[in-house]
């Protein structure tokens, strides 16, 4: 229930297994990154259909303002939500598929949140993930770590080289 900076972590001597993640404190969102990976999924297991009360955004530029994730991850069934939904932080908290926005803070935050997911012996951020926001009826966004834009994919992700790498995040 604490939160440190890299230097107060550094010279407090803490444990890396102490470490619940990364927190990130922006004025659109505040969220705890996980340390790892959790796996590859699809998106979802709904494929042709508007998830109801899900953000959905047709263009990048809106699927930056998304900052729902964790509502959005409550009603998207299986894929990558579920997986999130079923991870739990070592503080107990469950997790969630972050939006596009909540990535986006993270990119524009990059530099620092690499150096404190190196610091707490954390896996790097993967180039693409899913977010938690839909595009269209069978669609949604994934960010690009490497340059902050995005792109569509099926929600089911036929392809293998569509299941992309999926990290949880919580609440603060």
């Amino acid at each position: 229930g604490r939160l440190f900076t890299t230097e107060a972590w550094s010279a407090g001597g803490f444990s890396n297994d102490e470490a619940n993640g990364v927190a990130v404190l922006a004025d659109e969102a505040s969220f705890v990154i996980a340390k790892t990976v959790i796996g590859r999924f699809s998106w979802s297991s709904n494929t042709n259909s508007i998830i109801e009360g899900v953000t959905t955004a047709d263009t990048i530029e809106l699927a930056k303002q998304d900052f729902n994730g964790q509502a959005n991850t409550a009603l998207i069934p299986g894929g990558a939500a579920e997986a999130c939904k079923a991870y739990i932080f070592p503080n107990g908290k469950a997790g969630y598929l972050p939006s596009f926005g909540e990535w986006d803070i993270v990119y524009k935050n990059k530099e620092k949140v690499g150096s404190a997911l190196s610091l707490i012996g954390a896996s790097w951020l993967s180039i693409y993930s899913w977010s938690s926001t839909q595009k269209d009826a069978s669609s949604a966004w994934n960010y690009t770590m490497s340059n902050g834009s995005g792109n569509d994919f099926s929600k089911m992700a036929y392809s293998p080289g569509q299941y992309h790498e999926t990290r949880a995040f919580t609440t603060l």
